[in-house]
């Protein structure tokens, strides 16, 4: 894929535009996106000559219709094809022939249907003469400052009683860009981001991302000016390393928010039948996201409301955040979503209570003594009174942002505190917005106009808080992703390279990157018994070895607390005639060192087909699937992403001694598990690896159980 972001301008900024599918029917999706275009050309918006291509017409309204593309009377730059499927390809080909910088493929029926054999003679024609397409699959972009716009949904429609009436608003300018795979949920964004007069930059549809991708459109928008925020609409990735790296050098200039579909199986099979995109484990997407600096929301409610705060407010310089309200349950609703989320409802200083007692009223102050922050002024409370305490808290410097809730229904609340708020939400240069609850004219004349004097508004307090969370949490990933940086994807050798290592070699290797394994000794024949015993001491455990085994432990190939010599001999009788009634390979039996008393953790790595070599992390030992306590990374990790993975699990307390237990150093756990992340980034050869349990008393960490399964084999494994 050719990397040159000026290409694009071509889709955004075209001086010459063709559509191949312009029709006199009114319905069909290439007379809409021609209709609209001329539209904007008559009205000053779109500066670009734009031209009808279709065969079957010689006019199309008052206009000119060409044939093909040749007979244009001057090249296109961009090249619109809203066609039926077997029409393309000649397109394509008729385009790339006269030198079309940019095709746009508006048409559906290619990868996602089955037919990715039109999606690769395409590429290859525009690899070849350095075309960059747009689509399939797509409906296309919307740039309101240059005046493109292929959405080819109708504006009217009529309803049961005849009446025509809009069925699709216009998207107004402003500075978020949605990216999207669903075209409709692009629109969509756009509408609900209306309701609170937040306008767009651009709606771009990647489709089936035959060629311009997620990636090309993140770095394009990511140096531009007029962008404030971009909103990625996700249901799969083709290169997920390239994601990575591109979305954490954009995270970096520009909020990125990503809502990803696919979290389920269901959702899974979803994406792929709409896009041809494997949505893949959602706990690696996490992880990913987590690391280029991403916000993720979890609704499409939440990307818009997240949105609006980005687009709207200023950067958050902390997570302390006052709550002022005139009604004491919103309040609290607010507090606890607050905790919940991760920012700090922090008391009010005793200078600023000493303050509140010198400026307010007796009976308004009582109820300030016993809430503090929350700030509850009761519905006793004057709008000027409302808007006096707001201010007290801004010039105090103790909050990093604010949420008020001028509730607007108590007799003493009026109008006036719409214009008083958003003199000071301009004033302050911090992160401020309202929640204005209720279904009454008054709420939503509330909602509306504190919308339109740029203060964001929102119907609940968690979403409120939420939306300033989102602020919060921005600050705190772009720091950490500053500090990232993913290295290229590793190649994977062929299958001639080393795959089947032996105990002493994976020990070798695990030891080269830290990480130590219990002492042990492989035993072949019953005279070993003595030697192996006075090596080793007793307790021992005893193991089954085999390539064709996964899971010894619950074939009956493991066995334990083998407790002196006539015991280990016996335990090797039992498992040789285990292996012989499972007729696998005798590789010998795996005598070990028994670990008592320690915690038991897991270090693991598997390889998506996206993002590659991921490690995983976990309390638990054998429960780690029970206690579904694990986080994730793609590999390599640092030290520092390291340590957000030990934070973000559940069981994080029993690693710092919880009720006397065994306390880990968290730093020194944290390098080791950055540390095996660079021994799967360096050894491609490896598919997956687990080390379950990994045994430790506090001082020390011990490998117990090993199990190592080569990159290009689904099956074959070895143990320890």
């Amino acid at each position: 894929m050719n990397d040159g972001l000026a290409e694009l301008d071509s889709f955004f900024t075209p001086e010459v535009i063709a559509v191949a599918g312009a029709s006199v029917d009114k319905s069909k999706v290439g007379s809409i996106i021609y209709q609209k275009l001329r539209r904007n050309v008559g009205r000053g918006v779109l500066k670009a000559e734009v031209y009808a291509v279709n065969p079957k017409y010689d006019r199309v309204g008052s206009s000119r219709c060409y044939r093909d593309l040749v007979s244009l009377p001057v090249r296109p730059e961009l090249l619109i094809l809203a066609v039926p499927v077997s029409s393309v390809v000649e397109l394509v080909d008729q385009a790339v022939q006269i030198g079309v910088k940019a095709i746009l493929i508006i048409s559906g029926g290619f990868g996602e249907a089955g037919r990715s054999d039109i999606e690769r003679i395409i590429h290859e024609k525009a690899v070849r003469y350095g075309t960059r397409v747009l689509g399939p699959n797509t409906i296309g972009l919307l740039d309101p400052l240059s005046g493109v716009d292929t959405l080819f949904l109708p504006t009217r429609k009529r309803l049961p009683s005849g009446k025509h009436v809009k069925s699709l608003l216009e998207p107004k300018r402003g500075g978020v860009v949605i990216i999207t795979q669903s075209g409709h949920l692009g629109e969509v964004i756009a509408e609900e981001l209306w309701t609170s007069r937040v306008g767009v930059r651009a709606i771009v549809g990647v489709g089936n991302q035959l060629d311009v991708s997620v990636e090309d459109v993140l770095q394009y928008f990511s140096r531009d000016d007029a962008t404030k925020v971009m909103a990625l609409y996700l249901e799969g990735l083709k290169d997920g390393r390239r994601f990575l790296s591109v979305a954490g050098e954009a995270s970096k200039r520009k909020p990125i928010l990503v809502l990803k579909l696919g979290k389920t199986e269901t959702g899974q099979k979803a994406a792929l039948t709409h896009t041809a995109s494997m949505a893949g484990d959602y706990s690696i997407y996490r992880a990913a996201f987590r690391q280029a600096g991403l916000v993720e929301a979890y609704s499409l409610q939440e990307l818009v409301d997240y949105c609006v705060a980005f687009e709207r407010l200023p950067e958050a310089g902390g997570n302390r955040v006052a709550i002022i309200t005139n009604a004491g349950g919103t309040g609290a609703i607010a507090a606890d979503e607050s905790e919940k989320i991760g920012l700090s409802v922090v008391p009010m200083s005793k200078r600023l209570t000493t303050v509140f007692s010198e400026k307010f009223s007796t009976a308004t102050f009582g109820n300030i003594v016993r809430a503090n922050n929350p700030l509850d002024l009761s519905a006793t409370a004057t709008t000027e009174e409302f808007i006096k305490a707001c201010k007290m808290v801004i010039e105090s410097s103790e909050y990093d942002m604010m949420i008020a809730f001028p509730t607007h229904q108590p007799p003493t609340m009026d109008c006036g505190v719409v214009e008083s708020m958003a003199n000071l939400f301009h004033r302050w240069g911090r992160p401020m917005c309202v929640g204005i609850m209720g279904a009454s004219e008054m709420a939503k004349w509330y909602h509306d106009s504190f919308c339109a004097a740029g203060v964001p508004s929102y119907p609940s307090p968690e979403r409120a808080v939420r939306a300033l969370g989102a602020l919060a949490k921005y600050r705190t990933l772009r720091r950490e992703a500053m500090c990232y940086k993913l290295p290229p994807t590793p190649t994977i050798p062929s299958s001639s390279a080393k795959y089947d290592w032996n105990e002493t070699d994976k020990c070798a290797l695990l030891a080269k990157y830290g990480i130590e394994h219990v002492k042990f000794s492989v035993m072949r024949s019953e005279r070993e018994a003595k030697n192996i015993a006075r090596d080793l001491g007793f307790p021992l455990v005893c193991k089954l070895m085999s390539s064709e085994i996964l899971h010894k432990l619950e074939l009956g190939g493991v066995i334990l607390d083998v407790m002196n010599t006539q015991g280990l001999v016996s335990s090797y009788r039992k498992l040789r005639r285990r292996q012989s009634a499972m007729r696998i390979p005798f590789r010998g039996i795996l005598v070990q060192q028994m670990i008592k008393g320690g915690l038991e953790l897991i270090l693991g790595s598997t390889t998506d087909a996206a993002f590659g070599p991921t490690v995983i992390f976990g309390v638990g030992g054998t429960y780690t699937e029970l206690l579904g306590d694990y986080s994730v990374g793609i590999a390599p990790v640092s030290k520092g992403e390291a340590r957000r993975m030990i934070d973000g699990l559940r069981m994080k307390p029993l690693l710092e001694g919880y009720r006397r237990g065994i306390r880990l150093d968290l730093n020194d756990l944290a390098s080791m598990i950055s540390s095996f992340s660079y021994m799967l980034y360096d050894h491609p050869s490896i598919g997956e690896v687990e080390i379950n349990p990994l045994i430790t008393d506090g001082k020390r960490m011990l490998a117990a159980d090993i199990r190592v399964i080569p990159q290009w084999s689904s099956t074959k494994a070895t143990d320890m």
